[in-house]
């Protein structure tokens, strides 16, 4: 079996092939933790593109806050003071919002790109896939395609986590 490959010499296009697709399957099928999964989807997306930031972020049901679930970069999520509007934003519309040269926190030397991606079941969003670059990026189509069919994945990887954990309790 062969596999597409995307043609793109930035460090964050990996091969658009079923091999990232069926990581997430395998995934969603073997671990049952909710940390574990969030951790492990990261780390599979970090793994695949490279991004400088990388975050699943939920909505509180009680207080509506929005709540960092997960979480892996060297810069602290609290420095990016303009990161929450735009979470906050794809969380209200459902939609995917894709910025480039916008600075997301202060004392950030160069413009920053990030795409957001709302976690959906049906119509309701329950949380976000948030990617970002210190650097300018434009996310190329493919990307964000294969970005929404593993932010899909994972909702409901994460959905499944969150009832067995409620059916252990």
């Amino acid at each position: 079996m062969t596999s597409s490959t995307a043609k793109n010499t930035s460090k964050n296009v990996a091969p658009l092939d079923i091999s990232v697709i069926q990581a997430f399957a395998q995934l969603s099928a073997t671990v049952l933790d909710l940390d574990d999964l969030l951790v492990a989807s990261l780390d599979i997306l970090f793994q695949t593109f490279h991004y400088d930031i990388l975050a699943v972020i939920f909505v509180d049901d009680e207080t509506e806050e929005l709540v960092v679930k997960a979480y892996k970069s060297d810069l602290p999520f609290n420095r990016l003071d303009k990161l929450p509007i735009l979470i906050s934003e794809t969380i209200e519309t459902g939609s995917l919002i894709h910025k480039e040269g916008l600075f997301l926190g202060k004392n950030l030397a160069e413009e920053q790109s990030c795409l957001i991606i709302p976690l959906t079941i049906g119509r309701l969003v329950i949380g976000a896939l948030v990617t970002a670059n210190l650097h300018p990026y434009e996310y190329p189509p493919q990307e964000k395609q294969l970005l929404t069919i593993l932010a899909s994945q994972m909702t409901v990887a994460l959905t499944n986590a969150q009832l067995y954990k409620r059916t252990r309790e």
